[in-house]
């Protein structure tokens, strides 16, 4: 019988499969590597440097980066000890072959990549940062917020973004004095194609008035956090401007708690779990829990992306 027993429990071990894990991928020095969300087992990715703003999908599998000077987007694959199958994500087809790209964001579902493009408006003599789209092999590029913008891109579910902005309903709001503290839904039919319209959703707005930059929201698309910071700038074309993490609740679009307080916090990424955001802040990777309470250092690094 005890023999019987034990050769069930094996198979059932063996049919059951291995708990997936969490992996971190952030910048390490001016390289890719990857690390547990406890900061063990530290692995290099790339040998050699250039990169920024790496954005996994939530499996893990799939990322998408930015690399040079000059701003390039690439996927690739990640493997235990290195990238495999890096391909570059060729600029839109309707501007120049050499266009800077800003930032960029994988969907959770790693099948869609998201960037900015730089473009010059000749009629008012203005600079555009006009978002685009491809699939994950660079195919099938399109243009999916046309008006203006900011340099900073993101996703709020696998096929629609997250652009500043206010919509019709919050636009009203006394407390609303400014695109910039706002995150919405663009919506493609409205007027000037691709602002937020009188549909959104809106999924952010901060009462304070603060700029918000670069949303991640999180598995459940119940959550959203963002950089938040204060700026005279009615036109804030910042890129890389640091501030403080706020958390909101997607349905109301208002704010649920500020995460940190001070003004070095940047590019926060939500937990597959939805229960810790991970940010960088002076050089080091760090986390905190959705609900508050005390930020843990993980590693030294920058721009760290949470997958499973």
């Amino acid at each position: 019988m005890r023999i019987v027993l034990t050769a069930a429990v094996a198979l059932l071990a063996f049919a059951v499969p291995a708990q997936a894990k969490d992996v971190v991928v952030y910048v390490c020095g001016t390289a890719l590597c990857r690390v547990a969300p406890d900061g063990k087992g530290k692995q290099r990715l790339t040998r050699n440097g250039g990169y920024s703003r790496p954005s996994i999908s939530r499996t893990g599998r799939r990322l998408a980066f930015g690399r040079g000077n000059r701003g390039r987007v690439f996927t690739a694959r990640v493997a235990k000890r290195k990238l495999k199958g890096v391909r570059r994500i060729g600029a839109a087809p309707d501007g120049p072959p050499d266009a800077t790209q800003f930032d960029v964001a994988i969907s959770r579902d790693g099948r869609r990549v998201l960037w900015v493009e730089l473009r010059i408006n000749t009629v008012f003599n203005t600079i555009d940062y006009r978002r685009f789209a491809s699939n994950f092999d660079g195919s099938g590029i399109e243009q999916v917020a046309s008006s203006g913008g900011r340099p900073f891109v993101g996703w709020f579910d696998t096929t629609r973004i997250l652009r500043e902005g206010l919509a019709d309903s919050v636009e009203t709001r006394p407390d609303a004095t400014t695109v910039d503290q706002g995150l919405c839904v663009p919506d493609p039919e409205s007027e000037q194609n691709g602002t937020c319209g009188d549909h959104g959703p809106q999924a952010a707005f901060d009462p304070q008035g603060r700029h918000l930059r670069h949303p991640h929201v999180s598995a459940d698309g119940r959550r959203l956090v963002a950089t938040a910071y204060r700026s005279d700038e009615q036109i804030d074309n910042a890129v890389e401007a640091p501030g403080q993490l706020l958390l909101f609740d997607v349905a109301s679009a208002l704010p649920i708690r500020e995460l940190t307080t001070g003004a070095s916090d940047r590019y926060p990424s939500i937990s597959p779990d939805g229960k810790t955001v991970i940010f960088g802040r002076s050089g080091s990777v760090r986390t905190i829990g959705v609900n508050g309470g005390r930020v843990k250092r993980v590693v030294k690094g920058a721009q760290p992306t949470w997958g499973r």
